[in-house]
């Protein structure tokens, strides 16, 4: 078995071949149904199964050791996807302070502060898009737009709503809003980037020490 593990996650990224077939099937079986692949590799590495990655044969229980390792970082600093991989766990439900308890408490004051920033701002639909959209709008607008454009179609989707030319249109109008999205990133001015700026911190610091030089000062 194959996992793919993508960027912007602890463990390193790249393709993780899972060898041990006996392994993973044991893995397997002490995860609920439904669990996702990054769960399933933590599973199998921490039961100590054969891992290769990039044509090497990785320590025994490596990964599992680097989860921990990030997982006693704040609760306050877990992701969506750790809080919920903590609370699928089911470890000292019924224990005030567990780590269950504290990532179950962090998800619903997460969850109720979505629904309030929800309450509180504009909520756009397909019938009522921004005057000019997606050009004229500003970049945090646009990602409300396709943040709700997104919960609505899946919201009618999940009604059992059906209607593919009114689908096309919020397909299309999201697509667009994350074309212009990705333009301006490639677009940024160049001092406005982080190798701009660092560029810029460089020169300033030279002009400074050249004046020090030339006047004298201390």
């Amino acid at each position: 078995m194959k996992i793919r593990i993508g960027k912007n996650d602890n463990l390193p990224e790249g393709e993780y071949e899972l060898t041990s077939r006996e392994k993973l099937e044991n893995a397997l079986g002490n995860l609920s149904y439904g669990r996702s692949d990054r769960e399933k590799l933590l599973e199998y590495d921490r039961i100590a199964g054969r891992t290769v990655k990039d044509g090497v044969v990785l320590s025994p229980q490596s990964l599992w050791k680097l989860e921990q390792e990030h997982m006693n970082k704040p609760i306050e600093q877990f992701t969506d996807e750790e809080l919920l991989a903590v609370i699928r766990r089911a470890e000292n439900v019924n224990v005030p302070g567990s780590f269950y308890q504290r990532a179950s408490n962090e998800g619903k004051l997460r969850q109720d502060q979505r629904m309030l920033n929800a309450a509180t701002r504009k909520k756009w639909s397909s019938e009522r898009v921004p005057v000019g959209y997606p050009m004229s709008c500003s970049s945090d607008q646009i990602r409300d737009v396709i943040q709700d454009l997104s919960e609505e179609k899946h919201d009618k989707l999940q009604k059992g709503k059906f209607n593919i030319a009114w689908e096309k249109i919020v397909d299309d109008l999201i697509k667009n809003g994350q074309a212009e999205l990705a333009q301006r990133r490639e677009t940024r001015r160049w001092y406005e980037k982080p190798i701009g700026m660092i560029a810029i911190g460089i020169v300033i610091g030279l002009v400074v020490a050249y004046l020090t030089h030339y006047f004298g000062w201390v």
